[in-house]
């Protein structure tokens, strides 16, 4: 911002309004004029330094907004990432869980279908035990019956011997 006589005009009185108003011709010597230049190029330093000032915090404002926008557009290119990491991973998870699913039916079906065949086999073999059993039991019943009706007659055909002997 440069400071220009005009800037200055109401502050100072400084134009041809003010210059009659102070009673002042103008002239390069009189005291007030040189005094009203001094001021002015004081103010006019001032303004330059201001500038510099202010140009050096733009500068500065300038570079600390561009770090931000860069963080800021790192930060969102990230969280791009790893949004697409997460929907990737989610992806994958469904997958997962649906192959988990697929395998863990084909394993229930299998092991029903394993129970139900061993259901099958175990009502045939309690079928053949019984049968076996009867069958054995028959044996039994048989071999007894004959042991006994054996043990009789050798029991008879020993009375039958005492009896003899005891005639004799």
């Amino acid at each position: 911002m440069q400071v220009t006589p005009s800037c200055l005009t109401p502050i100072i009185g400084w134009g041809p309004a003010g210059m009659a108003a102070v009673g002042n011709p103008g002239g390069p010597g009189d005291p007030r004029t040189k005094r009203l230049e001094a001021g002015l190029a004081t103010a006019q330093a001032v303004a330059a330094e201001v500038q510099v000032q202010l140009e050096k915090k733009k500068l500065e404002y300038d570079e600390m907004r561009d770090r931000l926008l860069a963080k800021d557009s790192n930060q969102f290119s990230e969280i791009r990432k790893l949004r697409a990491k997460v929907a990737e991973l989610q992806g994958q998870l469904l997958e997962q869980q649906a192959d988990t699913r697929f395998k863990l039916d084909e394993a229930l079906k299998a092991s029903e279908a394993e129970a139900g065949r061993l259901a099958r086999d175990n009502l045939l073999l309690r079928e053949q035990l019984a049968t076996m059993s009867t069958a054995v039991q028959g044996i039994m019943t048989q071999r007894l019956a004959k042991a006994t009706s054996e043990q009789r007659a050798q029991e008879a055909i020993k009375g039958e011997a005492d009896r003899k002997l005891q005639l004799q």
